[in-house]
């Protein structure tokens, strides 16, 4: 489905899909909340211009989430871009609040993706925290 995970195209259809979109949220709010309006406006606008579409592999909006490690193990494999959907095992917004947050999540026990995205982090940083 069309979702604001991952866009791409000319400026020139970008700028059609978003113009379009803003058109249509008013009335999808009317209809639904905010959340699902603003994904129900854009997928309409797609239609409405008749955007071109290409369905990308899980690995391009991964979710963190244990029944999507399990069911596509291939693409954890080679996760692009990981969509931070569930807080059980961490809250993003902590991680990096200071280096002993920071470490204690470097030197937490995960599974699944949410191995993944601390075996990234901890590789892109070299383990070090990288503020301040």
């Amino acid at each position: 489905y069309i979702n604001y995970g991952m866009l791409a195209g000319t400026p020139d259809l970008l700028a059609a899909v978003y113009e379009r979109d803003a058109q249509l949220r008013a009335p999808a709010e009317a209809l639904a909340s905010e959340f699902v309006s603003a994904q129900a406006s854009l997928a309409l606008a797609c239609a409405d211009l008749g955007t071109p579409t290409l369905a990308l592999p899980m690995r391009y909006n991964f979710p963190n989430d244990p029944k999507a490690d399990a069911r596509y193990p291939e693409e954890m494999e080679d996760i692009v871009l990981l969509h931070y959907l569930r807080r059980k095992a961490f809250q993003r917004e902590r991680i990096f609040l200071d280096p002993e947050a920071f470490d204690n999540f470097l030197g937490s026990s995960l599974e699944g993706s949410n191995e993944v995205f601390r075996k990234f982090t901890a590789d892109l940083t070299g383990g070090v925290y990288p503020f301040g």
